[in-house]
């Protein structure tokens, strides 16, 4: 007659584990088992829960938003939207002043990871690395600004505007949809090799130890290697040439040795 508001029952009577569950609902609710008991007046905001030696494991102040919990290999903290601490095995997240930052980070023997966020998804810096391998890299957003990596083989890019990347980025995104919206592309390594793209590749440049090749598309474009050099104009109308042989002059894509 008062279900669904009084229930008691009674369950694994048969097991190791046997559980008393009383419910007044909203008010109280109980649940009491060897392992675990737990107690919230009224249901499900305010409560505690124990182990089965009776230690206290998690505070429910005014559930979900304001915990406290602790055990053998995790502690949560948690008052949102003022501050937020969760620690599991490797794992470690903090927030302050959701969503205004977010700070998360994973340690062990073979991964590493930091990530940074402000205001979810307006800003984020990854770093990631593999100790075992020696290998790392990093990338970072600013939405709608610029999006930045740094691959495993140390070559840095970076892209503007980013319209997607600070809240999705995967290789799905990266090759079917950013180029679509990234109107400057610019990439360089360690070595002092580097490539710009402006405009779709209406404009672009790109050097390679000594050589170096650009072209402003379709009016002019040079390119400069160790045999030699050729600039051209209208894709090759006029152009001019040299190498190892001499100098060439081209008219209407007709090449004359001089």
């Amino acid at each position: 007659m008062l279900w669904p508001f009084y229930i008691r029952e009674s369950l694994g009577l048969n097991g190791d584990n046997s559980t008393e569950n009383l419910n007044l609902f909203p008010f109280y609710a109980s649940s009491v088992s060897p392992q675990r008991s737990s107690t919230h007046a009224p249901w499900p905001f305010c409560g505690v829960v124990r182990d089965g030696q009776g230690q206290v494991i998690e505070r429910d102040i005014l559930w979900p938003l304001w915990v406290t919990a602790q055990g053998k290999d995790y502690s949560i903290e948690r008052f949102i939207p003022f501050y937020a601490e969760s620690r599991i095995k490797d794992s470690t997240s903090n927030w302050v002043m959701w969503p205004i930052y977010r700070h998360e980070t994973i340690k062990s023997a073979v991964f590493t990871q930091d990530k940074t966020s402000l205001l979810y998804f307006l800003f984020n810096h990854s770093e990631e690395a593999w100790p075992e391998t020696g290998k790392d890299r990093a990338r970072s957003a600013f939405w709608p600004l610029y999006a930045w990596k740094r691959d495993e083989t140390g070559l840095r890019s970076l892209s503007m505007p980013a319209l997607a990347e600070s809240l999705i980025w995967n290789d799905g995104v990266e090759r079917n949809w950013a180029p679509l919206w990234r109107l400057f592309i610019a990439q360089w390594d360690e070595k002092g090799n580097n490539a710009v793209s402006l405009l779709w590749n209406l404009y672009w440049q790109e050097r390679r130890g000594q050589e170096l090749a650009w072209e402003l598309s379709p009016l002019v474009s040079y390119r400069s290697t160790t045999s030699g050099s050729d600039f051209r104009l209208l894709k090759g109308l006029f152009g001019y040439g040299s190498d190892k042989e001499g100098a060439s002059l081209s008219l209407l894509w007709i090449p004359f040795r001089l």
